[in-house]
């Protein structure tokens, strides 16, 4: 039965194969690329394939076919981005190929194992078993699998910005292996130009990328088409070659649809994140929306953690913080699964049938990632800063001996680090702001190189990160804690802050503290938006977005919860009803932009006036509402004519224009036994009538 003439759809023709394939072990070659083919044109054929191959092996007692049904569904499952069902097949696989002497198949199962262990975040691990494979490949001249997990292994190298290996790996297979073809020459090409572009040498990258395109199309290479696109679509956009750059994004999705390839949600995230940057908001919610919906569907979990990322950031810039805040808390709950204490435990169990030798610092490592997972977990459940701190400190302190910990957030539009607390020794400490540019702290060289710092004795360190003239003097040091180490927080791409852990003694902390740190430092990247976005829409639910005041809902709830609270005292309370003068002359000279900054200002100096005295509120168009308690007649009146004297004053300077606007002011003044909210809006906007009538700019008092 020639390979032209078989389907794979058929069982017959399947079990056939894998008859042939139990007593000729070359013919792995043969099914392995029936089934990559049939992958390519349909995944759900397969799937069906690869389950019949397992059925039939289990059935029939083919141990290898087994096996290779196996290792094939760890792929499967790898592609669609559920690591822990690829971890379980690929193991299972690997145990049946090591009993066999099966070495290919071994290899096979090193370079999934690899990619399982880069999706959970563990690095040295994943290296560990490319490198085995390559060992086993190279020894057995296999050499598609060398070229396979090299540019698997230089893939992880690139999300690492490992960019130096990267290249060196995959240079040191071209020179020394004979499968030199047009498609490994694509491949090639395409990593070193994703290269190029992440060290912004965006024209030597499209130079490659498009040279690549050449050898694709000279040699009718159309599988590999769809890569080629995408990354020429990153370095145009990177370019500001946007018209181009969505043409290659539009090109390459086009083409995945067409051939059902399942990248179609990394080629969406991608042309998503280009109309993010461009600030076409809603160009990039569909964009992110359609790539979020396929990754939920094929259970990409890692894929879908990213796009949940770039959706909160879309969201925040939207200001729609309600669903900021729900996406970071999904993308929470995905993290948290991803690490939690059965992925721990299976991730054990891998490492400690690895090697005798390793079962000590497996073990540490199992016992390390159970209790991070947890403290992440606890992390970024909570919401109050204060409290994140303290569970910091709790938990962090039953992994090293630590003295203080703390958690520093970067405002970029003020430039300063803002340490809100430290925790020392189980006491509270205050924190304190540093300036981003005076280069006077460990935090901001972290921060401005995005770098890990592990320092053994900051005594003797210091010169390393503090420039030499920004020292006034060495004491300046000796109080500092000696051993130090500081991880960037990165939320979205964007380094937001910086966690510290600090000791009094030297040498106190290792390089497995720092990593501990790490991975740490994600979760509370993560639990610092979460905080953040919690308390805008807080914000955004009680206040006015435009004008930054109360919004009219929450000023009533205030004035409802005054008069209770005061209604046994004898103490005034006033309401004060504010209108701009002649807001209509304003939108139709300047447009509705400049009249909508008019009222921004405007609301800025009726909280700088009332702040400690009273609350403003919006109560509607170019009307506000202030409500004072407590204050005399003398004390409301000279507030009221100090919020129209100021804003009289006030040059608004919107672009080129300079805008001058006045306000009319009513004021109602009740005792606090008779009063009655709405009764007083209502007189204090009889007031406001009568100071617009009396030629407005001034404020009238309601006559008791």
């Amino acid at each position: 039965m020639g390979l032209d003439n078989v389907s794979l759809t058929n069982y017959e023709d399947i079990a056939y194969h894998m008859k042939k394939l139990m007593h000729d072990e070359s013919y792995v070659r043969y099914i392995y690329g029936m089934v990559e083919s049939s992958n390519r044109k349909d995944p759900e054929e397969t799937w069906y394939v690869i389950q019949q191959m397992i059925h039939i092996s289990e059935l029939k007692g083919y141990s290898s076919v087994q096996a290779w049904g196996s290792a094939l569904a760890g792929g499967f499952y790898l592609d669609r981005g559920n690591a822990m069902a690829a971890y379980e097949n690929l193991l299972k696989a690997y145990e049946i190929f090591i009993s066999e002497d099966m070495t290919e198949g071994q290899a096979y199962c090193c370079n999934g194992i690899m990619m399982v262990y880069n999706h959970y975040g563990q690095f040295e691990n994943a290296l560990e078993w490319g490198l085995r494979g390559i060992d086993m490949a190279e020894e057995h001249d296999l050499g598609e699998l060398i070229f396979s997990i090299s540019v698997n292994m230089a893939s992880i190298f690139i999300d690492y910005e490992m960019y130096d290996q990267a290249e060196s790996l995959i240079e040191r297979f071209f020179m020394s292996k004979l499968y030199y073809n047009p498609e490994t020459v694509i491949l090639r090409n395409n990593h070193k130009a994703r290269i190029r572009l992440a060290m912004s040498f965006e024209d030597d990258a499209l130079e490659l990328i498009e040279r690549t395109e050449s050898i694709a199309a000279r040699n009718k290479v159309e599988g590999l088409r769809h890569l080629i696109l995408l990354t020429k679509a990153d370095i145009l956009s990177s370019l500001g070659e946007n018209t181009d750059a969505e043409a290659c994004y539009r090109e390459s999705y086009e083409y995945a649809l067409k051939h059902n390839n399942h990248e179609k949600d990394e080629i969406l995230k991608k042309w998503g994140l280009h109309y993010l940057r461009l600030g076409r908001l809603e160009e990039a919610e569909q964009k992110l929306m359609q790539a979020e919906s396929l990754a939920r569907n094929s259970e990409k979990r890692f894929m879908l953690s990213k796009i949940l990322t770039h959706l909160t950031e879309l969201y925040s810039l939207k200001g729609d913080f309600r669903k900021a805040y729900g996406f970071s808390k999904m993308n929470n709950q995905i993290m948290s699964d991803i690490l939690n204490s059965q992925t721990s435990e299976a991730i054990y169990r891998a490492s400690e049938k690895n090697t005798q030798a390793a079962e000590k610092s497996y073990k540490e490592l199992y016992e390390s990632i159970n209790v991070l997972a947890e403290t992440g977990k606890k992390i970024t459940s909570e919401l109050d800063m204060e409290k994140i701190n303290w569970i910091l400190y709790e938990e962090i302190s039953k992994l090293m001996k630590v003295d203080s910990v703390a958690i520093c957030t970067f405002d970029e539009d003020s430039g300063c680090l803002d340490y809100e607390m430290f925790i020392e020794r189980g006491e509270k400490i205050p924190g304190m702001k540093v300036k981003i540019g005076d280069k006077i702290s460990f935090a901001e060289h972290c921060i401005t190189r995005n770098c890990d710092i592990l320092i053994k004795n900051s005594h003797r360190e210091y010169m390393k990160y503090i420039p030499e003239n920004n020292i006034s003097t060495e004491s300046q040091f000796e109080i500092l804690p000696k051993s130090l180490i500081f991880c960037p927080m990165i939320f979205a791409g964007k380094t937001t802050g910086v966690v510290t852990v600090q000791n009094y003694e030297e040498n106190a902390f290792s390089y497995t503290d720092l990593s501990r740190i790490r991975l740490l430092a994600g979760y509370i990247s993560i639990a610092v938006e979460n905080s953040r976005l919690y308390r805008e829409a807080r914000h955004s639910s009680t206040h006015d977005q435009l004008t930054g005041v109360y919004n009219r809902r929450e000023i009533h709830s205030i004035g409802h919860a005054i008069s209770q609270g005061l209604r046994k005292t004898d103490d005034p309370v006033s309401v004060l009803m504010l209108d701009v003068d002649n807001f209509k002359s304003i939108n139709d000279s300047y447009g509705h932009h400049t009249g909508d900054a008019v009222l921004k200002k405007i609301g800025e100096l009726i909280k700088k006036v009332f702040e400690g005295s009273g609350y403003a509120g919006r109560y509607g168009g170019e009307e506000f509402m202030i409500i004072i308690p407590g204050k005399t007649h003398e004390e409301v009146v000279h507030l009221a004519e100090k919020a129209r004297r100021i804003i009289q004053e006030t040059a608004i300077e919107i672009k080129s224009l300079i805008v001058s606007a006045t306000v009319s002011i009513g004021v109602d003044i009740e005792d606090a036994r008779s009063f009655n909210l709405s009764k007083s809006i209502v007189r204090a906007d009889n007031a406001l009538y009568m100071a617009k009538q009396g030629g407005r700019n001034r404020v009238v008092v309601t006559q008791q």
